[in-house]
């Protein structure tokens, strides 16, 4: 006699984070269920995710010998703005620690692409002591850490500086690096690099600013950063993946125990599917 089998229908979903396919797999040992036979999946919605800014409202992590300090005089920030006295920034002096001094992100960061504006000088903003500025052969990096890579690695886009208050900017020396000859003892210069996490976004990213200075301006030299902003997209950065009115989507490669979607174009979101088996 033949044995009786039941059809079940179940509702279910995958987020993209500007990506154009997904693998699947079924939970099939959900309640001791397996299936029978190759299910059959149709689309019921795809429903985008707008970003607004970069998730950028979890914490961040201070290494040693980073620190917030104040001011300790007014600070010219060279575009009229004076930064006053008793203003938090944060610091950074690696000559004392084995390893680079660091502030980093402790979760992904979940956008493509934003820029990363920020002001740079050096230590005699703080100290009100020249012994405390950096030397041209320290630097102060911009890192980012995929799960694919599993490292840290310096940024391959191109950091801007501006000594006019934002009216010029023109690139540092070093691709994803500002040498210690490129900031100022007495101003905050600003700079901004857009970033493009492209291909990687998969794994995202976490992004880090990271100082060192042993190798120049001894025991005292610091990096002074101050209003550190990202912005989603930034300028000039292109589409972000966001919305495809005319995407296409097609189920592949459907087993007993899985599927892929592939989409026609990068896409952020969620797509959401119903699966009809026998059990």
């Amino acid at each position: 006699m033949p044995q009786t089998t039941r059809g079940s229908i179940e509702e279910g979903s995958a987020q993209f984070h500007n990506q154009d396919y997904k693998d699947v797999t079924f939970d099939i040992n959900q309640a001791g269920r397996t299936h029978i036979g190759t299910p059959s999946i149709k689309l019921t919605s795809l429903d985008n995710v707008v970003y607004s800014s970069p998730n950028v409202n979890n914490a961040w992590t201070l290494s040693a010998d980073t620190d917030v300090a104040d001011a300790v005089t007014s600070i010219n920030s060279t575009d009229g703005t004076v930064v006053a006295a008793g203003t938090s920034v944060i610091t950074f002096n690696s000559s004392k620690n084995a390893d680079e001094s660091h502030l980093a992100s402790e979760t992904k960061i979940n956008v493509p692409k934003f820029r990363i504006s920020f002001r740079l000088g050096e230590g005699q903003l703080v100290h009100n002591n020249t012994t405390y500025n950096v030397q041209g052969s320290d630097y102060f990096d911009l890192e980012r850490y995929s799960d694919e890579a599993g490292a840290w690695q310096k940024l391959t886009e191109t950091i801007y500086r501006s000594t006019d208050g934002g009216a010029n900017y023109s690139a540092t020396a070093v691709v994803g690096r500002i040498n210690g000859a490129e900031t100022s003892p007495t101003k905050l210069y600003h700079f901004y690099v857009d970033v493009n996490a492209g291909g990687q976004y998969e794994k995202m990213q976490k992004y880090r600013f990271k100082s060192d200075t042993s190798g120049g301006s001894g025991d005292n030299g610091t990096f002074i950063l101050y209003n550190a902003t990202l912005t989603a997209g930034g300028d000039g950065v292109g589409d972000l993946g966001l919305n495809n009115a005319n995407i296409g989507i097609a189920f592949t490669n459907i087993t007993t125990t899985g599927f892929r979607i592939v989409l026609s174009s990068k896409f952020t979101g969620y797509v959401r599917y119903l699966i009809s088996a026998y059990e």
